[in-house]
């Protein structure tokens, strides 16, 4: 999308805020939001984790600042087969990714429609289990494996919007990019989600 449509959203967004009904912000001193997470990791090549969850609860300590904790998960399997001559290579990843993540969030919480933006900060641990294997003419040549992990800071800056569709219970969005601060490089990481707020 250009510049131009995301302004567009935005400001018909914050028309609908002001022409929903509001909903009193001293309802809700806490919420609960649990949902999908796709996470999209830029580095040499691109790889998107499509199974994944996520939960946050955030605590309101104002009319717009929340304190935040948020963790999640993803997971994915890559396959891969190469043949060369008569070898036929092949290689199965199961990657995964968890995150835990803390800090505060600022939110226009006086309307239906509660956009937000956030900045969180914590620890990511991602783990690589593979399995290689080499046949050639119909027979096991080579078996292996191989196990990767490791854990690392991250920042994540973001945000979303909640449309609640009554005073407990509403819908949400977010958008966000998370920058994991490993030894050697870094990993930028989009995180796309949606799912379901609670509010207490």
């Amino acid at each position: 999308m250009t510049l131009a449509t995301y302004r567009g959203v935005a400001v018909v967004l914050l028309i609908l805020g002001v022409a929903f009904p509001a909903h009193s912000q001293d309802e809700r001193g806490a919420e609960v939001s649990v949902g999908y997470q796709m996470l999209t990791l830029r580095q040499d090549d691109s790889e998107t984790l499509g199974r994944g969850w996520y939960a946050d609860v955030a605590a309101n300590v104002g009319p717009n600042f929340a304190v935040v904790v948020q963790v999640g998960g993803n997971y994915e399997t890559v396959d891969n087969v190469r043949t060369f001559d008569e070898f036929t290579g092949s290689v199965t990843a199961d990657l995964t990714l968890h995150q835990v993540l803390g800090g505060v969030r600022v939110s226009l919480r006086s309307t239906a429609i509660s956009p937000y933006v956030e900045v969180l900060a914590g620890g990511v641990k991602g783990t690589a289990d593979s399995e290689r294997s080499v046949t050639s003419g119909g027979h096991l040549r080579l078996f292996g494996g191989l196990s990767h992990s490791y854990t690392d800071v991250a920042v994540q800056f973001g945000g979303g919007v909640t449309i609640w569709q009554s005073r407990r219970v509403g819908l949400r969005g977010a958008l966000a990019y998370m920058r994991v601060l490993g030894e050697d490089t870094g990993v930028n990481i989009v995180r796309a989600a949606g799912g379901i707020t609670f509010g207490f």
